[in-house]
């Protein structure tokens, strides 16, 4: 249909002109994976997926932006040098906020709780005792013997053997021998436990109704973390209008 408004001349390129395989997914997606950085949605969705729905249903009919425009330089498409360079300006200008959305994207948790704790403790516990120990012993051994000798007297030249004993006696006695020792012992003991203790707390503390805290989650699942990709994408790529001549 013929629009009078419509100038047949046009110098700012579509941005699926200027990323001429974008719709069949080989554009700002698959230059961002190409980078070799960790991107939060790998191993979820596809770059060559997420090519095909960004221009052919998001944004591949808007306005290239100034920076696309300055790098095509009158070219009718861009290399894969210039998506490249494309990507690391996406890629540096958004990673961080990409990674923490991620973050809260992929979370789990119950969402009627608004409190939810986790504590840890672990305990060392240690007992020691050393003791020094002196020792001293005396052995005391008595030995020798007591002896009597008596001298038997008799008449010269007699064989009496019934002679008189005389009162002259000897007496012999040991001694004793006293044997001492002494030490030094000591004895040492540790003892140590260690206690592990883990505690949850989790629930909801009254501040907000369940009611309430299920609104929010329903209203939470209508944001799309890839919308939010995308608009982000389109601030570097793509001019905030359309042309109504060429949708």
């Amino acid at each position: 249909m013929f629009n009078p408004f419509c100038r047949e001349e046009v110098s700012v390129p579509l941005l699926r002109e200027a990323f001429a395989d974008g719709v069949s997914g080989s554009g700002i997606f698959n230059a961002l994976s190409g980078l070799g950085v960790d991107l939060p949605w790998d191993g979820v969705a596809e770059a060559a997926t997420l090519d095909i729905e960004y221009f052919g249903n998001h944004s591949g009919a808007k306005l290239s932006a100034p920076l696309v425009v300055n790098l095509l330089n009158g070219a009718d498409q861009l290399t894969e040098q210039q998506m490249e360079i494309l990507a690391r300006v996406i890629w540096t200008k958004f990673s961080e906020p990409w990674k923490h959305l991620w973050a809260t994207n992929v979370v789990e948790y119950n969402p009627i709780h608004n409190y939810n704790m986790t504590d840890e403790r672990e305990l060392t516990r240690g007992e020691s005792e050393a003791r020094a120990i002196h020792d001293s012993s005396v052995d005391t051994t008595a030995h020798g013997k007591t002896s009597e000798v008596k001298d038997y007297v008799s008449g010269l030249n007699s064989t009496d053997e019934n002679g008189k004993f005389s009162d002259r006696s000897v007496s012999e006695e040991g001694g004793t021998t006293n044997v001492t020792g002494t030490g030094d012992r000591k004895d040492d003991s540790v003892k140590a436990a260690n206690e592990r203790e883990t505690i949850t707390r989790s629930g909801n503390i009254g501040v907000t109704t369940t009611q309430q805290m299920l609104t929010a989650e329903r209203e939470l699942w209508v944001w799309n973390y890839f919308d939010k990709i995308y608009k982000d994408v389109d601030s570097v790529l793509a001019l905030a209008i359309y042309d109504p001549c060429r949708l």
